[in-house]
């Protein structure tokens, strides 16, 4: 399994795991006061027996955590991302270019650094937030996957087009492939 797919797997295991001891009915949180209106008034003597340890459900925790470790599953390291204006310009200014149906990747060669990526994606691909971070979420997911086989030394805009949204994982990985062993930055399989 490659490193993604262990978290998923680790993660799905937490929530099959939860969900099986009889944990799928409605959850109702214990010792908190109801007033009669709906609204919770704090009081002074109302929470003493409770700690802040116990604040959160097991559901609430099980959830954050699962949440916590399909993030960093998708998340690419710290030193292989592009994150200011100026080095996304500089890559624009003086990358070369490769295109395919779904991206145009710029690259630029930068000697002795990791390799480090960007992505970018307009509004112009989808007006949705949802639909443009999943399709951010994916790329991602890819290029880390990616990452082992990569040669040192490059900056690499990836620019998602519009005919991203018609396409599926499969389409990502296959044309992400593609274009990076046409830049020379992949090494080939």
């Amino acid at each position: 399994m490659t490193f993604p797919a262990v978290y998923f797997f680790f993660a799905w295991e937490l929530i099959s795991t939860h969900w099986s001891h009889g944990h799928d009915e409605a959850h109702i949180r214990r010792n908190k006061p109801q007033t009669q209106t709906g609204i919770r008034i704090p009081r002074s003597d109302a929470d003493k027996e409770r700690t802040k340890s116990d604040s959160s459900t097991p559901e609430e925790r099980t959830v954050a955590l699962v949440g916590f470790v399909l993030l960093i599953a998708i998340l690419l390291p710290q030193e292989n991302r592009l994150k200011h204006r100026r080095d996304f310009d500089a890559v624009y200014q003086r990358g070369f270019r490769r295109g395919s149906r779904c991206f145009a990747i710029r690259v630029l060669k930068c000697p002795e650094q990791p390799t480090r990526i960007g992505i970018s994606i307009s509004k112009k691909v989808s007006k949705r937030a949802v639909v443009r971070n999943r399709i951010k979420r994916q790329v991602r997911a890819i290029l880390r996957s990616f990452l082992p086989r990569t040669k040192s030394g490059f900056s690499i805009v990836i620019g998602v087009r519009i005919e991203a949204t018609e396409c599926d994982y499969p389409q990502y990985l296959q044309e992400l492939e593609q274009l990076l062993v046409k830049a020379e930055v992949l090494n080939g399989s």
